[in-house]
């Protein structure tokens, strides 16, 4: 674990050499998260006091002036904490409170990992990258395949023997970053209580993208020496490397944008995990029968039923396919207008990504493709929506979310295709 400057906005950064005790303090998260076969009661997942710790260590010289290095966990344990906020087993599918309670502390160190570190200092590049390859040693050791195809093993003292920090983990079942906005953007139309948790996760990850390369741009600005622009290393650019031709890859990113929930979106963005919709049924709809306990006789009653056995789920609420929303006498209800987009709130995250999109494509172009090119496909999605849904996209209230000049020359190319 690495002590870290801590970083918010009105704090200064100010590096730190590796204390001593950051080995130490390693060998203590390791054996935290240890494996739960030697700490059954964990269900595979760490537990609350395990994430309360690594909320103390974070947090502990914040008070303090100056502040205090941060002491931030490995990699490999931030990605954990991503997984854990978000997987059914501990939010839509949580057995007990306990486990609810893991899922929200997880993504409060996040936030806090984002707010007193930052994203380039605590470097989620790392933390947040999806497996194009995966394999796993005998050890469960994690290997990433690098741009360049070759595969680096995880450090063995930061590795780590839970299902959810490898072969269950959001960064090895989703394809890439943009099935996962293609997926959360479908349940915000087909699975409510999905997209409770993920809106949650998609905003934290629109947040890191949005301030990483805010910070990276700034970095670029104070320190330009005619080398490699420093917003190559950015987060969002990691998650637009070319693994496919630039066309497709271009369309699919802005169909992800806007999934509708429709069965082709669907398809093209299935759920990450396997049942992921499912939801444990309720206590009165199932039937228990009880079992007297006989440990003589090898009877253990139902103390060795899996709990998370299919029986006990059910499949979530009948989607409700979109449709156009009912205009009411005398008046338009705005969550009437956003209801094909997912709600208000799903709209947002769709234009803050498209705005990211659009300063990628105005500062590195070569990057992903040009901007003439996005708008075009852009305008594709936007030119059959119903009016209503139509002008509430290039509304002023949705085009403050671009820079000026982005906002500007996107309306000039909606004028000149209808003008066409």
């Amino acid at each position: 674990m690495m002590p870290l400057p801590l970083f918010g906005p009105s704090s200064c950064c100010r590096m730190s050499s590796v204390s001593n005790a950051s080995s130490t303090l390693r060998k203590v998260f390791v054996s935290v998260f240890a494996d739960p076969g030697k700490r059954p009661y964990l269900m595979d997942s760490p537990d609350v006091p395990a994430l309360n710790l690594l909320i103390s260590l974070l947090t502990i010289g914040t008070t303090s002036t100056p502040p205090r290095p941060a002491f931030l966990a490995p990699a490999q344990q931030i990605a954990l904490a991503a997984t854990l906020a978000i997987h059914p087993s501990l939010t839509t599918r949580a057995q007990s409170e306990d486990a609810l309670q893991v899922s929200v502390l997880a993504i409060r160190y996040l936030r806090l990992v984002l707010h007193l570190v930052g994203p380039v200092n605590g470097k989620l590049q790392d933390a947040f990258a999806f497996s194009t390859v995966e394999t796993f040693s005998r050890r469960g050791a994690r290997r990433r395949t690098t741009g360049d195809g070759t595969s680096t093993p995880k450090d063995d003292m930061n590795t780590l023997d839970l299902k959810l920090a490898n072969t269950g983990s959001v960064w090895v079942n989703a394809q890439d970053f943009w099935h996962v906005v293609g997926w959360a953007f479908n349940c915000s139309l087909l699975h409510q209580r999905r997209w409770e948790r993920w809106c949650l996760w998609l905003q934290y990850m629109i947040d890191v993208l949005d301030q990483d390369w805010t910070l990276r741009a700034h970095m670029q600005e104070q320190g330009s020496d005619g080398g490699e622009d420093a917003r190559q290393g950015s987060i969002i650019v990691q998650y637009l490397s070319k693994n496919d031709t630039t066309a497709r890859q271009e369309r699919r990113i802005v169909r992800a944008i806007f999934a509708d929930g429709s069965q082709k979106s669907a398809a093209e963005f299935p759920e990450v995990w396997r049942n992921e919709t499912k939801e444990r049924k309720k206590e009165n709809d199932v039937k228990k029968v009880e079992t007297k306990l006989d440990i003589a006789a090898d009877n253990w009653g139902d103390y060795m039923n899996d709990a998370s056995s299919s029986s006990d789920l059910e499949d979530s609420p009948p989607p409700q396919s979109p449709s156009k929303p009912t205009p009411k006498s005398g008046s338009t209800d705005i969550s009437d207008i956003t209801a094909p987009f997912g709600g208000s709130e799903s709209l947002l995250l769709r234009l803050r990504l498209l705005s990211l999109l659009s300063s990628v494509c105005a500062f590195l172009p070569r990057t992903f493709t040009s901007l003439s090119t996005l708008y075009d496909v852009f305008l594709e999605h936007i030119r059959p929506l119903p009016l209503p849904q139509f002008f509430l996209i290039v509304s002023p209230s949705s085009m403050r979310h671009f820079h000026p000049a982005a906002a500007s020359c996107i309306m000039q190319v909606i004028l000149r295709s209808l003008l066409a």
